[in-house]
């Protein structure tokens, strides 16, 4: 490399091979399956599980219900597909609830190597393939009960269908029924999420190719247009089942995302100036080659020749358009926080497979190919340190450090020299079965990190609390703390008759009863109904603050009163 050698790689003729999107998806399976099975519910892991669980113990698959409650804060998508896997394996376990996610990760992995190779050739597929596998900041949403992985996996999709769409000429239908597919679980999944993707969508690439095609082509409409429709047949069935339970309209989900637009985030505003340096570190490996896709030789238009024509520039274009407008758009909402923007950071890895395809070319002068080389070496680097980070936070958070980090620590540090020593002898192949390698030596202390953070956080330990005062089948009376961690109540085995939009202000109960209270309403009642709680038990264990006391009518009362 200090001789500024040009770095040959061998040639991978064609588009991609079944065998490239098999070899892609066996790691990815790997990757984000690795330890799902074991920790429990935290976060709001309980929040999709359990509202799955429900549509499966009641038969009602169009308003979701958290215990007792409608819970309509997202649409019910990832609830549905949570459910029907649980209907057909027919048990109800973390395994069941994470395995969506974990398969949607994968998917996207595959996804990128079939567009990205339909695109740039077999060498760009299995490029952007792995490099969605290496993007380890998406590992966490991947390994999870939550609502991430699948929201990724539609809004990538939509994003690359509608690009090629408003580029690629020929037999559009297919390709504009899986965008509307895609962008319908979108809507499906988060709502307006998935409007910021689909709209930078159309806007990057109508900005950077500087032509208004995207918007006069009838098949992205078509496929808006079917995506909206699935939405909307979805919002007459919900209108129906409402009107028949005759109960209002739930609108906490629109309420949570205007408070948070206009109240939370935009006093952040100040803060999102950082926001594209810090999620080019959460692209890291991927964003170390993302400067090799502005070098002029892909990159402008004057450049045109046989090995890059117009259409891979112009899809290069799209791509980096799209990322631009959404990170903007994504600062214009003032949102600090990175997990945000995972919708559209996966579009990274095409970008990445763009770069090896003009490599594989010969489009790169000699000092971008060292400049490659350099950012391979840094890509094991960076898994090394990632493993020694894992360890120490590790031992940070469990007073101990597993051999199993320092065993992966150690065999990445030997497959990081190895890289940096193929890369000195040109022999590329072998440095991206070293990446490989890196990845999947990294996925086993990743998923043993995930079991353990979730322990942590889990609120489940408050269970064995109640198991000393309920037996399982039993109902609990609660106010928020079944929408702030419900994993108690599942664990506990036992059934909710929940009051959170009213439990902050005493109310009358016909019966005497034990109350699950969180302490702002624990406090609350204190000061207004002294004397009408005894027995009371504090709860506070990792992620539940929560008073249980028994509640006794005034009936009861004047009865012990006069006994």
């Amino acid at each position: 490399m200090t001789e500024q050698r040009l770095v040959t790689i061998p040639e991978l003729k064609g588009g991609t091979k079944a065998w490239d999107v098999v070899f892609v998806l066996a790691v990815g399976l790997f990757i984000n399956c690795f330890g799902i099975n074991k920790g429990l519910l935290a976060g709001t892991e309980g929040h999709r599980a359990l509202t799955a669980h429900q549509m499966v113990m009641t038969g009602n698959w169009i308003l979701p219900r958290l215990y007792d409650r409608l819970y309509l804060a997202k649409p019910p998508l990832f609830y549905w597909v949570l459910a029907i896997f649980e209907k057909l394996s027919g048990h109800a376990n973390v395994l069941i609830w994470r395995l969506p996610s974990a398969l949607a990760g994968t998917a996207m992995a595959g996804f990128f190597c079939v567009i990205t190779g339909r695109w740039y050739g077999r060498l760009g597929g299995l490029v952007a393939g792995i490099a969605s596998c290496a993007m380890f900041s998406l590992w966490g949403q991947n390994h999870t009960a939550e609502i991430d992985a699948l929201n990724s996996l539609a809004c990538a999709v939509t994003a690359c269908e509608l690009i090629d769409l408003g580029i690629t000429n020929g037999p559009w239908a297919r390709r504009a029924l899986i965008a509307g597919i895609a962008f319908a679980a979108a809507l499906l999944l988060k709502g307006p999420a998935a409007v910021t993707v689909v709209a930078s969508a159309l806007l990057g690439p109508a900005i950077f190719n500087r032509t208004l095609r995207p918007f006069t082509r009838p098949a992205i409409w078509i496929a808006l247009a079917i995506g909206a429709t699935v939405l909307s047949l979805y919002g007459v069935l919900a209108l129906q089942e409402f009107h028949r339970l005759e109960t209002r309209i739930d609108t906490s989900g629109v309420q949570e995302a205007w408070s948070k637009l206009f109240t939370d985030r935009l006093a952040h505003l100040p803060l999102t100036v950082l926001l594209p340096i810090t999620l080019l570190v959460y692209m890291i490996p991927v964003s170390f080659f993302l400067p090799m896709a502005f070098d002029p030789a892909v990159w402008r238009r004057n450049n045109e020749s046989q090995l890059w024509p117009a259409p891979d520039r112009q899809r290069l274009r799209a791509l980096i358009g799209t990322m631009a407008v959404a990170c903007f758009v994504t600062m214009c909402y003032g949102l600090i926080f990175p997990r945000y923007s995972y919708v559209w950071m996966p579009l990274a890895c095409p970008v990445a497979g763009a770069v090896a395809a003009a490599w594989e070319r010969g489009l790169y002068s000699r000092q971008v190919v060292g400049w490659l080389c350099v950012a391979l070496a840094a890509s094991g680097i960076a898994f090394t340190v990632g493993l020694v980070a894992m360890g120490i936070l590790y031992h940070h958070r469990d007073g101990e450090f597993p051999s199993v980090f320092w065993a992966a620590s150690a065999i990445a540090a030997v497959f990081s020299y190895l890289i940096i020593h193929w890369l000195g002898r040109d022999r590329i192949a072998w440095v991206g079965w070293g990446i490989v390698g890196l990845i999947l030596v990294s996925g086993p202390p990743f998923g043993i990190l995930e079991i353990n953070d979730r322990d942590r956080r889990s609120a489940a330990s408050g269970s064995a609390i109640l198991d000393e005062y309920f037996r399982p089948g039993q109902t609990i009376t609660t106010g928020h703390i079944v929408l702030e961690c419900p994993e108690v109540f599942y664990y506990a085995g036992l059934n909710v008759e929940s009051y959170p939009d009213s439990l902050l202000w005493p109310r009358e109960f016909t019966t005497s009863r034990w109350i699950l209270f969180d302490n702002a309403e624990y406090d609350y009642w204190m000061k207004t109904a002294p004397g009408r709680l005894t027995r009371v038990r504090p709860i506070e264990q990792r992620g539940i603050g929560a008073v249980l006391a028994w509640y006794t009518t005034k009936h009861d009362a004047r009865s012990t009163t006069q006994r």
